[in-house]
């Protein structure tokens, strides 16, 4: 396996995402819990932590091929991507991470996992829209400004809706 794959694991995202839910389910069950199991939390739980797993998968696979960055590495990007998950929100990581950790807490119903989650989303809020937009916004310019209008930073815009379903002519 390639080196990028490795250095994955000791970096900030898998901390966030495997390690401290780890430390937090032992401290808050002592253990890591058996869950009972049901359709319902186990449905929505799936949903959310695979859903968020192929949409970081997906994002960062393009940031890498069209952008040509390296997450685990901290290099940037050198074209501004506005293609595959980028075309609906502008934060696709961001939000397949909170929809991951989303998905612990509910498969197995922590609370301690819960308010991580909250933690997590907000820190990670906030670094995006006091640090990384501005950066993007210097380093892009008006192709930023202009990508900023049309996409939503963590939702879809209706717009983006309506390019999806509309007739060709």
């Amino acid at each position: 396996m390639n080196k990028q794959f490795w250095r994955f694991f000791i970096s900030i995202p898998a901390a966030a995402v495997i390690y401290m839910p780890l430390v937090l389910l032992l401290l808050e069950f002592h253990r890591i819990p058996l869950v009972e199991f049901s359709w319902l939390r186990f449905g929505i739980a799936f949903i959310l932590l695979w859903g968020g797993i192929m949409l970081v998968m997906w994002a960062y696979l393009k940031l890498t091929k069209e952008g040509n960055a390296r997450f685990v590495l901290r290099l940037p990007t050198t074209k501004l991507v506005k293609d595959g998950p980028y075309q609906f929100i502008r934060n696709p990581i961001a939000v397949g991470t909170g929809a991951i950790l989303l998905g612990e807490a509910i498969y197995f119903a922590s609370w301690y996992l819960l308010i991580w989650t909250l933690i997590v989303i907000e820190v990670m809020a906030y670094h995006i829209t006091h640090v990384e937009e501005y950066k993007l916004a210097n380093k892009f310019g008006q192709e930023y400004v202009n990508y900023k209008m049309d996409v939503g930073r963590w939702f879809p815009k209706w717009n983006v809706f309506r390019q999806l379903f509309k007739k060709k002519k």
